[in-house]
């Protein structure tokens, strides 16, 4: 890998977004977690 650092581009995003203040934090249980992914899923599909 040539001595690269390795960073994931959702990562790079959530810092960005940090950095510009352009983020929502949503506070859930985790019972909801199933339910989230799928539509997360369902949405990266579509695109």
């Amino acid at each position: 890998m040539e001595h690269k650092k390795q960073l994931c581009y959702h990562i790079i995003a959530q810092q960005l977004s940090e950095a510009m203040s352009k983020h929502d934090a949503i506070d859930m249980t985790d019972s909801r977690y199933p339910e989230i992914t799928s539509k997360l899923t369902s949405i990266s599909t579509r695109e």
